[in-house]
């Protein structure tokens, strides 16, 4: 079974972290799919394009949590 761990931080102050670790699921990433996650962070028009543009070899990596982790010195 693979795992994985995901690290997002702030590296200004104040200092902030989120982690998870699990395991997870390999899959081909459908357009659909593709173009739903490009959506939500680039917008409909420039998310549609980004895909439009990239190439179809695209893996979704899926974690599944088990543990978390997190400090916000805020």
């Amino acid at each position: 079974m693979s795992r994985a761990t995901l690290c997002v931080q702030r590296q200004t102050l104040p200092y902030a972290y989120v982690a998870v670790e699990g395991p997870v699921a390999l899959a081909s990433a459908t357009r659909d799919t593709r173009v739903a996650i490009a959506v939500r962070y680039l917008g409909e028009e420039a998310g549609t394009a980004y895909v439009d543009t990239s190439g179809d070899d695209d893996l979704l990596v899926t974690i599944h949590p088990e543990r978390w982790w997190s400090v916000d010195f805020a």
